[in-house]
């Protein structure tokens, strides 16, 4: 059965993510000749024919390619060649050649601000080397990134170090949200939406889902600060009742009731009606399996 997915994927290619997925089930170690086509198959948060929601887990696609590169041995030498990237300092002879394409492609995404090429995007990389990051010495390379010029590239450093747990980088990720963006919150200009300095490009929400991930107090304590002030940016409080989500501490149902009862915005209250609802059932099962044991 392997050896048919693995003929199937050479001819076909990663566009039917079931071969793919049965590799994956499969568990097998022989997909190391496809980690640039698993790379390119991640989706990235502004690839509208593939986006990537940070709001949710994983997909069946990522948790695949992600568990056929790893266990292809490859996933190191992939998360190296994109933070050499990130950091602006390539070593062409260090990156497998079977890789440089798409090296050389993601530093279009690279340059500073924020500029989208509707339909098609080449920061795939980056989105790969967040799922694929496990190693915590990589941290303090990735905390600097977190205020890198380019601002997906922001969130995807901020990701991984949220999939790393790597709580000393709270400090920087909260000063990167402090910072707010430079123009007020309820206005949205229609033009110009694909720049930087537009006001429909928000990104410091993802940061708050970032500290989500990371968990622990100090998280918790930031995003419960950020979900309940009624003068922080839209994208920031929803952000971080998602993140809030992530941890799903008993402890934070104070701020979400307030946050559902309170905030302006209708996407925000029901989000954290839903972080509520999930946060009193887990509440509710371990009331029940406490009594059954």
């Amino acid at each position: 059965a392997e050896e048919a997915l693995l003929r199937g994927l050479r001819r076909f290619g990663a566009y039917d993510p079931q071969h793919l997925i049965n590799l994956d089930r499969l568990h097998s170690a022989r997909c190391g000749e496809f980690v640039p086509m698993l790379v390119g198959a991640y989706g990235c948060i502004t690839y509208r024919g593939q986006p990537e929601n940070l709001t949710y887990d994983p997909t069946p696609l990522q948790r695949a390619c992600t568990n056929l590169i790893l266990r292809s041995g490859r996933g190191p030498e992939v998360v190296e060649s994109v933070l050499r990237e990130m950091e602006g300092c390539p070593i062409e002879e260090q990156t497998p050649p079977d890789l440089r394409p798409a090296m050389v492609a993601l530093r279009e995404e690279l340059k500073p601000g924020f500029v989208r090429n509707d339909g098609l995007t080449t920061s795939q990389p980056m989105c790969a080397m967040s799922h694929l990051v496990r190693d915590r010495r990589l941290a303090p390379r990735l905390v600097p990134l977190v205020q890198h010029p380019a601002f997906v590239a922001r969130v995807y450093a901020a990701m991984a170090l949220g999939r790393l747990r790597a709580v000393e980088a709270l400090p920087q990720i909260v000063d990167a949200l402090d910072e707010g963006y430079p123009f007020a919150d309820p206005v949205t200009l229609v033009s110009g939406k694909h720049f930087g300095e537009s006001q429909s490009v928000r990104w410091r929400g993802f940061l708050c889902m970032a500290l989500g991930r990371m968990g622990g107090e100090g998280a918790r304590i930031e995003l419960e600060r950020l979900a309940a002030d009624p003068d922080e940016y839209r994208d920031i409080r929803y952000g971080a009742v998602v993140g809030l989500g992530f941890i799903g501490s008993p402890e934070s149902l104070p701020c979400l009731r307030q946050v559902a009862r309170d905030d302006l915005i209708w996407r925000i209250r029901v989000e954290a009606e839903d972080v509520i609802t999930r946060i009193e059932r887990q509440q509710e099962e371990a009331r029940l399996r406490g009594g059954e044991a």
